[in-house]
């Protein structure tokens, strides 16, 4: 009995253990709610070999009783059961037990340590109730591998031996190791409990023991074996409402979040594009007034001018011609079409901020791209056109930007 007991601590005492260890839950499903199965799903059968111990009423009150393993009173059997788990904490099963059993009676002198002639057959057909602690306690996981399962029943036992029958009822504890998804290896404790008329105790003047734990028939068994799962096993877990409320807030969250920089990032795009806007406006300003000062002095001069008024004005570090600076281009090709032996320096020049070195090269490139649309837009011979690049400067005008420009100066001797 010491050894019983020990064993059923040992077992509560794993169940602490694997609470701690076993897998989280998904978020977005309950821990302890499933859905509910079909009538078909989550049968299983078992088979088991069992060690048997059994107490009769008849012992009570009498010295010198066998111990719980002595051969006198215990003896090997065999079970099947079929049950069904109809939600992953509440099951039922019918289990069929027995076939052999031993009994110790008082003999004349009322010792029990007379063995012999104590042997008989039974058998004990018992329906259960299953509850899955592990579950229960400790939320669904189709991937825990050990779980505890006591139970409780009521049922008949039949001594076929003395051809009785008595009522039955039983206690246990079944420890289920998952070895694959179908089959998992049992370990049971368990307890069978009959009213005395199975050994005939009214005939040996037995009815004063009345119905205490005593006076009744009892069966204790350890038994090994085997659960098989049939058809679609496990379950699936029900959505969590207020994980997936949560879940869907923090998303919602999330895109206000995103909106918000979309609409700042938009306002100042619409503000750099307005500043630009207003850049060409100014350049196309003075574009115009250039283009209005070259006709007041083209008209007045009656000689070709060693410099001439056109000027080209780029972007910042940039020596692409804008479609706007075409119209200062076209005024000198337009000149040097009337003064044919008219020969052009092209000056390219920088603003003063930057690298020394790159904005020289920069002044050059500029000079040498306005002598290219000469050329090739407006059909200009290359021999009468030369390029300098005169680096930065600050001499042209006190705006910076102004003073990144190309002029022309009139070489012709």
């Amino acid at each position: 009995m010491k050894k019983i007991l020990l064993m059923t601590v040992i077992s509560l005492m794993s169940v602490a253990v694997q609470a701690q260890t076993s897998e989280a839950t998904s978020e977005t499903t309950s821990k302890y709610s499933v859905e509910t199965n079909s009538f078909w799903s989550n049968w299983f059968i078992s088979a088991g070999a069992t060690y048997n111990a059994f107490y009769t009423g008849i012992e009570k009150g009498m010295n010198d009783k066998p111990g719980l393993f002595d051969s006198s009173r215990s003896t090997m059997g065999m079970s099947l059961s079929v049950g069904k788990w109809f939600t992953p904490g509440l099951g039922l099963r019918t289990k069929f037990s027995g076939i052999w059993g031993r009994y110790v009676t008082p003999d004349a002198t009322g010792s029990l340590k007379n063995k012999d002639n104590n042997s008989y057959k039974y058998w004990a057909v018992q329906e259960q109730i299953l509850f899955n602690f592990s579950n229960l306690l400790f939320g669904y996981n189709e991937n825990r591998v050990w779980n505890l399962i006591p139970y409780i029943g009521f049922g008949v036992t039949r001594n076929m031996t003395a051809n009785d029958y008595a009522h039955g009822y039983s206690a246990g504890l079944l420890n289920t190791f998952k070895v694959s998804r179908r089959l998992a290896v049992n370990l049971e404790l368990g307890m069978n409990l009959s009213d005395d008329k199975i050994f005939n105790a009214a005939t040996t003047n037995h009815n004063e023991y009345g119905t205490s734990f005593a006076g009744l028939d009892r069966n204790f068994s350890v038994e090994v074996g085997l659960t098989y799962n049939i058809g679609k096993t496990g379950w699936k877990k029900s959505p969590d409402i207020e994980a997936i409320k949560a879940i869907s807030q923090a998303e919602i969250d999330a895109l206000n979040k995103r909106l918000h920089a979309s609409e700042t990032e938009n306002t100042e795009a619409i503000a750099r594009k307005d500043a630009r806007i207003s850049q060409l406006e100014r350049e196309l300003a003075q574009c115009k007034a250039d283009a209005n000062a070259m006709k007041s002095t083209a008209a007045v001069i009656e000689k070709k001018p060693a410099t001439l008024q056109p000027t080209v004005i780029f972007r910042q570090g940039k020596s692409t011609i804008d479609a706007s600076q075409y119209a200062s281009i076209g005024m000198l090709a337009k000149y040097m079409k009337s003064h044919p032996d008219a020969k052009i320096l092209i000056k390219g020049y920088a603003s003063p901020e930057g690298n020394l070195e790159l904005n020289q090269k920069l002044s050059k490139a500029r000079a040498e791209a306005v002598r290219k649309a000469l050329v090739n837009r407006y059909k200009i011979s290359a021999d009468r056109l030369t390029t300098e690049g005169f680096g930065p400067t600050s001499d042209l005008f006190e705006e910076p930007e102004f003073n990144r420009i190309v002029t022309f100066s009139d070489t012709t001797k």
